[in-house]
């Protein structure tokens, strides 16, 4: 915010779509509304967004292509929806659109805690007002991968996070 970013969120449970206006973000579309694609399509032309990071992938990353403007970039960074994208070439080619992907815990393991940390000390610092998440669970650094399987049987119940200073 502080830069001038506005962010366009995305949830696929209306449920969550006040929490996420009460912290403050600027736009909170239901994936499963009538009118997403539309108002998605609306949204993003009017703030000329032209990034996305996808953490659902499949099919939706095909709609991506579609939904977002001319000479886009999509990051696929997950795949709570499958493992496999559905793009449609043409699309790809007609939208002269840029998918690019990176897998989490590769970057993570990429950098030593000291790094990592530092990181997160810095975002950190840059945050105003009060934050708060439901934690379901904590793991040590190097259990990322159980960390992982964990998160994914139990899906939106709560954070999962990996300590740092292995508490």
């Amino acid at each position: 915010k502080e830069a001038g970013i506005k962010t366009v969120n995305l949830v696929r449970n209306a449920d969550y779509i006040q929490e996420l206006k009460d912290i403050g973000a600027d736009y909170v579309l239901n994936m499963k509304d009538e009118n997403f694609g539309k108002e998605f399509k609306e949204v993003t032309k009017s703030l000329d967004c032209r990034k996305v990071y996808d953490a659902i992938c499949g099919d939706f990353t095909g709609k991506l292509v579609w939904l977002m403007p001319k000479k886009s970039t999509i990051s696929v960074y997950g795949a709570l929806g499958d493992i496999k994208a559905h793009i449609d070439f043409w699309a790809l080619l007609s939208q002269a659109t840029t998918i690019t992907g990176f897998w989490v815990t590769e970057k993570i393991e990429e950098h030593s805690k000291e790094t990592i940390a530092k990181g997160f000390q810095t975002i950190f610092a840059g945050l105003k007002g009060n934050y708060a998440s439901h934690i379901q669970k904590v793991f040590k650094f190097d259990e990322v991968q159980e960390a992982l399987k964990f998160s994914e049987e139990h899906g939106s119940k709560g954070k999962v996070l990996l300590s740092l200073t292995g508490k």
